[in-house]
């Protein structure tokens, strides 16, 4: 799918940030042309402001410096402001520069060539307004942005650096007790970790400022029209959700993200203008597109919550009147447990979910809230597929004619193609009456490039370029549409029948008195049969306290087959364990289940 080819020219603002962008002569996308230097953002900023007659932004950047504390209290910042075609004329022309400046700038970039280009670089941030600008900044002097967790630990930071060969850090004050001895036993020097500090932080010793990036003057971004360089060029590592093992680093080229944006972009005009609040991790695949990327060649108006709470979330819906109601099905439960009127999300003419199974029962819930003409919708994608590869467009939706527990996924994005295997690897039918399922595998423009130093990884392609990823699911012969029933290797084998947990989750997610689960398989007997155990969590007060065991067991065992039944238990639990997008993480309950049962899984 090409781009649109009739806009040479974009101006886009981040909170007063001004940027030029520049459409490459080529099908496959634009690139920002310059990074200025923080007092001309400023003058630039406010210049655009000025000129814009009645259209305004939230902050300018000296207004976002000095309201800090007010940024952390409305928990908010805005993101990003596009300034249409039809805007350009109200902007100040640009200085022309001369060739003797030129060259000095040429100069300067050769200087520096051997510094930045050599680098890769490493982002363990919160969510904040500035990490859109960092991202870009990266990618725009050749180095490849790799961003973690900033809960992580020493440990889990020294194999990120092995992992993706990080050689620079971009940190906050209060993440540097962990990065710095992790980068010291890499050989990482103090001189390479910049802290990203507030007016109120000071930089620990040794290290230097981010804003010390920002004194090199302005550079041209590294260039290149070439499609097959385009597809070779790193631009980010990010970090597969490491279920089995140790995370890897997914390598993932300037041409992936440019076929994310064009793909998952909407082809027509919508009937309402988009307003996205972003409440998941910036470093994770599933914001990294939307955020970083895509609102600068879109123009969708993006907000950033800095971690999610549920009741500042709707606070900020209703404030800011979002219309697209974006997050994970756990998000969207703890939404419903606020219990908001109709009212707080009447700006609300999208939602969709993704990460894990979106079940029938949430959506009916979200649904009713919402309203029968707002679509809520699930799409489907992973950090290999640069986050998105099926989706609905609005205003379609499921067709909520499936047995599953699941909702749809919907279609494949444009130019992804999708096959199933069986277990022994031979192809099924797929969209046929028989709704054969099968291990997914995709191949098209947004699959990834291969893992960083992981050659048996990186052998799982087959020779027609598919990319198997794990995931079980079918393609109904009566709508399409395409089900996600689980993850191959989480497969519950019950006497020779399989179980995919999500089925068991959904019922159980019906219960009034449960409000989270999780399940996975427990080994019963030496030959490998496994049974399902439930981790339950309660809802608050008396009522769930008094919820027992064989209430769950018979539940379930009223409503599903004998094989399906809970023989390998239930246990409650205060929680469950998730990472920052909220995903449960299951290898965590499979471990504890095995201490618990007394035996390894």
């Amino acid at each position: 799918m090409k781009p649109r080819m009739d806009n040479p020219a974009l101006i886009s603002r981040f909170n007063g940030w001004h940027m030029e962008l520049e459409q490459l002569d080529s099908a496959y996308g634009s690139y920002i042309d310059k990074m200025p230097h923080i007092d001309e953002i400023v003058n630039s900023a406010n210049q655009v402001v000025a000129n814009s007659g009645p259209r305004k932004i939230a902050f300018t950047l000296e207004e976002a410096t000095s309201r800090s504390s007010d940024i952390d209290e409305f928990n908010f910042i805005l993101v990003h402001r596009f300034i249409r075609d039809d805007e350009l004329t109200r902007l100040r022309e640009r200085e022309t520069i001369s060739p003797a400046e030129r060259k000095k700038m040429d100069m300067r970039k050769k200087r520096q060539e051997n510094y930045t280009l050599q680098i890769g670089a490493f982002s363990e941030l919160v969510s904040c307004v500035t990490y859109p600008i960092l991202v870009n900044g990266i990618v725009a002097f050749g180095g490849i942005f790799a961003g973690i967790n900033p809960a992580y630990t020493q440990y889990e930071i020294a194999h990120a650096i092995k992992a993706a060969k990080i050689k620079c850090f971009i940190t906050e004050p209060d993440l540097v007790k962990n990065v710095l001895p992790a980068a010291r036993d890499a050989g990482i020097p103090e001189s390479r970790i910049f802290i990203f500090d507030k007016p109120s932080q000071t930089v620990p010793a040794g290290m230097q400022s981010w804003t010390t990036l920002l004194s090199y003057g302005e550079q041209d971004w590294v260039r290149f029209d070439d499609l097959e360089t385009v597809k070779t060029t790193e631009a980010a590592r990010l970090f597969s959700s490491g279920t089995t093992g140790l995370p890897k680093a997914a390598r993932l080229s300037h041409h992936n993200f440019i076929a994310q944006h064009h793909v998952t972009e909407p082809q027509t005009s919508l009937p309402f203008k988009p307003g996205i609040l972003v409440a998941i991790p910036l470093f994770h695949a599933g914001a990294a597109p939307r955020t970083h990327f895509s609102p600068l060649r879109s123009g969708t108006q993006t907000y950033i919550m800095r971690r999610f709470d549920a009741a500042a979330f709707l606070a900020n819906v209703e404030r800011h009147r979002i219309t697209v109601l974006v997050g994970v099905p756990a998000m969207m439960r703890a939404l419903l447990d606020q219990r908001p009127s109709p009212h707080a999300l009447r700006s609300v003419r999208a939602a969709s979910s993704g990460a894990a199974p979106l079940h029938r029962d949430v959506r009916a819930r979200v649904k009713a809230l919402l309203g029968p003409a707002v679509p809520y919708t699930q799409a489907w994608g992973m950090t290999e597929t640069t986050c998105r590869a099926t989706g609905f467009a609005w205003p379609d939706e499921d067709a909520d004619d499936a047995d599953d527990a699941a909702c749809s996924v919907c279609y494949a994005v444009p130019g992804l193609d999708l096959k199933l295997t069986d277990e022994a690897g031979r192809e099924v039918a797929a969209c046929d009456d028989d709704d054969a399922r099968g291990e997914l595998w995709v191949r098209g423009p947004i699959v990834f490039m291969g893992y960083v130093d992981s050659p048996a990884a990186n052998a799982a392609w087959d020779a027609d370029g598919f990319f198997p990823t794990g995931d079980v699911a079918y393609c109904s012969g009566r709508n399409g549409q395409w089900y996600i029933v689980d993850r191959k290797k989480e497969l519950i084998k019950v006497r020779g029948f399989q179980v995919a947990p999500p089925e068991l989750e959904g019922v159980l997610l019906t219960h009034p008195l449960v409000a989270d689960v999780a399940v996975v398989g427990v080994k019963a007997t030496p030959d490998g049969s496994e049974l399902p155990r439930a981790y339950v969590v309660r809802r608050p007060g008396a009522e769930g306290d008094a919820l027992t065991v064989q209430d769950v067991k018979k539940y379930v065992a009223e409503r599903l087959s004998s094989y399906k039944r809970l023989e390998g238990g239930v246990v409650f639990v205060d929680e469950l364990p998730k990472n920052p997008t909220m995903k449960v993480m299951k290898n965590v309950l499979r471990e504890r289940a095995a201490k618990e049962m007394g035996a390894k899984l």
